[in-house]
């Protein structure tokens, strides 16, 4: 999913205005400016939990692990069938 002129926050896990995040490239920081005043529960932003989890493609289940060092291959927690995506 991706909103145009939103971006993801990792901090509250909900899709922002661009113009309200914070960048920091010498630290690696990404975060928007709710989170950093701390009101970030308060706003009415769209939310995605799951937004880089990989989910199952039998069971649906978001309890996914990539099986290292098979790049996109993953082993699902939950019903423990193994599936691979492109």
């Amino acid at each position: 999913m991706r909103l145009a002129g939103y971006c993801w926050c990792p901090g509250c896990m909900k899709w922002v205005p661009e113009h309200l995040m914070n960048y920091d490239a010498d630290e690696h920081i990404r975060v928007c400016t709710p989170c950093l005043e701390g009101t970030s529960a308060v706003t009415n932003y769209i939310m995605e939990e799951h937004h880089e989890d990989t989910k199952c493609i039998y069971c649906g289940s978001y309890d996914t692990v990539e099986n290292a060092p098979h790049w996109r291959h993953f082993r699902c927690q939950n019903c423990g069938k193994e599936f691979y995506l492109l």
